[in-house]
């Protein structure tokens, strides 16, 4: 997990328990410099409960963390041991770079009308959902068991049982089989409830894991081959985002990111024009959050209050980290690029935006 320090002066104090793995070459020699990496959110909580039942151990499938002698050691090879670690920190501390941060490019617009364009994942997700096997024999044998139709329609469950996609699927494939497992079982829970269904996905994307950087790089790269894995999950994320919808009053939020020269020559030839960021995009009702990646760019974004369908939602509420103050904006959403402003002082770019999502 990427990780930005925050001048604790800056920012409300927020604590939080949080475990570290030593993550050097060489966790016991001594002449190393000792390394440490946090484990996931879901994994992070699955070993602080089991310390706070004072279990002896805690089985991470590939690992086992004992607590008495504070060690993980690999299931495989007891002798592939490393030192674990129970820390409370500051999380106003930190920033996640990966996703407030990341660089993202200026997708130009070659439609020619008002109507944002679909999202191209999207599109290919709904052309394989029709694939799936979801026709009214499916659906009705199932609602028969006491299902909601609605839900059995979006319900990112029925693929996981169906067509062993999705979370499980992806996790399996990046060796993260116990965040996915932990997602996939908070997903089942909610079989009955189309809303609380949405709102677990939006917590789980929230979640420090494996899950939004994939899904986020896989619509940057408009990857298609990962539409029947991915595609349930994007549609519970995306179908939050329309239900829970954002304060209608116009809104300023914020991203710092680091953009290449070639990135920066992008928006500059974009000001006046319209364009899209492909991903699912995180952004900052605090100036501050933004600014606490020490990057060469601030994207400054006016939200307007006027729009036709919700495409931005606040997610503080469902957060891992509600104090990022984040409001999400959904995939493909669509600029306006008012003006490009250098500070030759501190050598920052000042992006300014307006969305154009109506």
């Amino acid at each position: 997990m990427a990780i930005s320090k925050v001048s604790t002066s800056l920012l409300p104090n927020k604590l939080k328990i949080v475990w570290f793995w030593q993550s050097n070459a060489d966790p016991w020699n001594e002449k190393e410099q000792r390394e440490w990496n946090r484990y996931s959110d879901f994994e992070n909580e699955f070993i602080e409960d089991a310390y706070q039942r004072s279990e002896n151990e805690v089985d991470l499938i590939d690992h086992v963390i004992e607590f008495e002698h504070n060690i993980q050691y690999n299931k495989r090879d007891r002798n592939k041991q490393r030192r674990v670690k129970r820390d409370e920190i500051d999380v106003r501390n930190y920033v996640r770079v990966e996703r407030f941060c990341y660089p993202e490019k200026a997708v130009k617009l070659f439609d020619d009308g008002d109507k944002p364009p679909d999202c191209a994942f999207m599109i290919e997700w709904r052309r394989r959902k029709r694939e799936l096997g979801q026709d009214d024999v499916t659906i009705a044998e199932l609602a028969a068991q006491g299902k909601n139709i609605l839900t059995l329609i979006t319900n990112f469950v029925y693929f996981v049982h169906v067509h062993d996609a999705g979370i499980l699927q992806e996790g399996r494939l990046l060796n993260q089989e116990f965040d996915a497992q932990r997602m996939a079982d908070q997903l089942r829970s909610y079989t009955n409830d189309d809303r609380e269904t949405y709102s677990c996905a939006a917590r789980l994307y929230t979640a420090e894991s494996f899950l939004y950087k994939l899904l986020n790089s896989t619509l940057r790269n408009e990857d298609m081959s990962k539409a029947d894995t991915l595609g349930p999950f994007f549609h519970l994320l995306y179908k939050h985002v329309q239900v829970a919808g954002y304060d209608r009053e116009e809104q300023i939020v914020y991203r710092g990111t680091t953009l290449t020269n070639e990135m920066l020559e992008g928006y500059k030839k974009a000001v006046g024009t319209s364009i899209r960021w492909l991903a699912f995009t995180s952004t900052s009702k605090d100036r501050r959050v933004a600014e606490t990646f020490n990057g060469n760019t601030l994207f400054i974004v006016t939200l307007q209050s006027w729009f036709l369908f919700d495409a931005r939602c606040a997610v503080s509420a469902l957060s891992h980290y509600p104090d990022e103050q984040e409001i999400l904006l959904t995939a493909s959403y669509r600029f306006r690029v008012e003006k490009v402003d250098h500070d030759t002082t501190s050598g920052k770019y000042f992006i300014y935006m307006r969305d154009e999502n109506r």
